[in-house]
């Protein structure tokens, strides 16, 4: 999946000093509301479609992610929208919630020019991102099979005739 984070990512060094990734890119937002709202989607399957076509296969840069075709504040102006579009981000900021406590629970680490790299692996978190992603799809005008085909496809590019 695509890495997205709302902290910095740990790293530790080879004498077991806890710190920073100095790769890490930072999108800014205008609040904590939006911010949340992009995590949720950026760690989806639509984002990592996006990657995988528009990405270079291997790193996930700040203006990759920056570019993804959502407009969160369009879709964070959903409180002053009708009840169903309030009732989709409520229920999408909850999803995000949810997804940063579990987050932790899901820390992987590689080494990495002799620093262990933490990093989030969300296929164990599938289970939120999937709903987000539907929660989204249904947002856009998308038909379950459209939502279905996304996904199947995104299992194809990750697993080859494996999924």
């Amino acid at each position: 999946m695509v890495g997205a984070s709302p902290t910095p990512t740990p790293v530790i060094d080879a004498q077991g000093v806890q710190g920073v990734s100095v790769h890490d890119g930072w999108l800014f937002f205008g609040n904590e509301y939006h911010r949340d709202l992009a995590l949720v989607v950026l760690v989806g399957r639509w984002t990592y479609l996006w990657w995988s076509m528009f990405g270079d296969g291997f790193n996930v840069t700040r203006s990759l992610l920056a570019a993804v075709p959502c407009d969160i504040e369009k879709l964070g102006a959903a409180p002053s929208c009708d009840m169903e579009a309030k009732s989709l981000v409520a229920e999408l900021l909850s999803l995000t919630q949810v997804l940063k406590k579990q987050m932790p629970e899901h820390l992987t680490w590689e080494k990495k020019k002799g620093q262990r790299v933490g990093r989030y692996n969300f296929r164990k978190l599938r289970h939120i991102t999937d709903e987000a992603d539907w929660l989204l799809a249904q947002a856009w005008g998308l038909t379950r099979e459209q939502y279905e085909a996304a996904g199947n496809l995104r299992d194809r590019m990750t697993f080859g005739s494996r999924a």
